[in-house]
């Protein structure tokens, strides 16, 4: 595992599943993109072990794995849960609104935050040295709402 996010997403990840009764079968670096993701995948389904649930720490991996499963016709039974949830049409969100994905979670980029606790500094207020950011989970029920909220193509230009 190459970076932070990527370290500190399969933490999470794993923290999240244990003491559940889950196995993980398969795990393996895709350098965050799409087309690793797919060949990786295809080599895991020729193996031909069950396989329930596929998590890819952003959405462009999880989506990887959706197109080697529906290329094997093995996409049925399985779940695909991602992390970024973009509001862009080939993102997270989109593909959960398409049913795709199962799941994904919004990863926020802090910049708001950031850009407040200059504010704070500049103005000689104290700030907290650690702030954690909230993620939201996307479901079918939320996905056309929350991609709505953060689309930013009509607000912008």
């Amino acid at each position: 595992m190459s970076d932070q996010p990527q370290i500190d997403r399969d933490k999470g990840f794993r923290d999240a599943i244990a003491g559940h009764g889950i196995t993980v079968v398969y795990h393996q670096e895709a350098k965050w993109l799409k087309v690793n993701a797919t060949a990786i995948t295809q080599r895991w389904l020729a193996q031909n072990k069950k396989i329930d649930l596929v998590y890819g720490e952003n959405d462009d991996m999880a989506l990887g794995a959706v197109l080697a499963a529906r290329g094997a016709h093995k996409a049925d039974g399985i779940k695909f849960i991602g992390i970024d949830g973009l509001a862009i049409p080939t993102g997270g969100i989109r593909a959960v609104q398409l049913g795709q994905m199962y799941t994904t979670f919004i990863y926020p980029t802090g910049a708001q935050e950031a850009a407040a606790t200059a504010e704070a500094i500049a103005h000689g207020k104290t700030v907290d040295k650690k702030q954690t950011l909230q993620t939201a989970q996307i479901t079918k029920d939320n996905a056309a709402d929350i991609y709505t909220q953060y689309d930013m193509s009509a607000k912008l230009g």
